[in-house]
């Protein structure tokens, strides 16, 4: 009787351990999708909280001793792994987009600097001495070039953001 009552104590022991490791691990996932989805975050500090994660599993998995009809334990054990990783390796694929260059012609802060060029150009003529009719007629030559010009702008444009990715 005494034995069984010790088992007893032992069972509820573990399943007390392993519900507050159980909510530990919740609390660092959540910290970790917080991180995640906050734009200001540290990606290479989140890549080692990941990479701490990792380690804790295999940790535990090298801790226990499995019998055969623990294989689901390891599955879950290795299901955590995959999500993990995959986890890194969204945050490095999103890390790469974040620092990627791109230049949006038709977007309002481009079209802003655009303006303020031009006109920073009329002013520079007016400051020069150039005459309001061949500033106009400037213009005017400068806005068909652009219309005639801007396909091909916007393809080299392109292929400069294509090259530095590669």
């Amino acid at each position: 009787m005494r034995t069984y009552i010790t088992e007893i104590r032992l069972s509820q022991a573990k399943r007390a351990a392993a519900e507050a490791e159980l909510a530990a691990t919740r609390a660092r996932f959540d910290a970790l999708c917080a991180g995640i989805g906050d734009p200001k975050s540290d990606p290479a500090e989140l890549s080692r909280l990941i990479a701490s994660e990792i380690a804790g599993v295999t940790k535990n998995l090298l801790s226990r001793r499995f019998t055969a009809e623990d294989a689901y334990l390891l599955r879950g054990f290795a299901e955590q792994v995959k999500a993990l990783r995959e986890l890194g390796k969204q945050l490095v694929d999103t890390e790469v987009w974040s620092r990627k260059e791109i230049l949006n012609f038709d977007g309002e802060k481009f079209q802003f600097v655009l303006q303020e060029i031009v006109a920073l150009f009329v002013a520079a003529m007016k400051e020069a001495g150039v005459l309001e009719d061949l500033r106009v007629s400037i213009m005017k030559h400068y806005k068909d070039l652009m219309a005639m010009n801007e396909p091909r702008v916007r393809r080299e444009t392109e292929k400069l953001g294509n090259k530095k990715r590669a």
